[in-house]
């Protein structure tokens, strides 16, 4: 269950990281 969570949070912070490095593409 906890292995569930933390699995969750690293695919959570991946996908954060992808669409900001959009948002600075379209930005910049």
């Amino acid at each position: 269950y906890v292995l569930r969570m933390k699995e969750y949070e690293r695919e959570r912070r991946l996908l954060e990281r992808q669409q900001r490095k959009k948002q600075q593409a379209a930005a910049a």
